[in-house]
């Protein structure tokens, strides 16, 4: 959501990001958890969706930045 700025499209990249999983599994080579992996999904479903919208995006820089901040997320939430 705070990628998108739009619940309905956070929630349609969301389900794309699950069925993706789901059609994918055989290429999980579980070097990561589930989650991590899911994760990696929907950053570049989001990122792929700003490129199609016709926003410049310096994917790079935006994919440095969406792990950061997850790290910082996920420290927060652990036990």
């Amino acid at each position: 959501m705070l990628r998108v700025r739009d619940a309905n499209l956070a929630e349609d990249l969301v389900q794309e990001t699950l069925l993706w999983g789901l059609r994918s599994l055989d290429r999980f080579r579980g070097e990561s958890s589930e989650r991590t992996w899911l994760t990696g999904i929907l950053k570049h479903k989001i990122l792929d969706h700003l490129r199609v919208s016709g926003r410049t995006v310096n994917v790079e820089d935006d994919l440095e930045k969406l792990e950061a901040e997850d790290a910082t997320y996920f420290d927060h939430t652990k036990g």
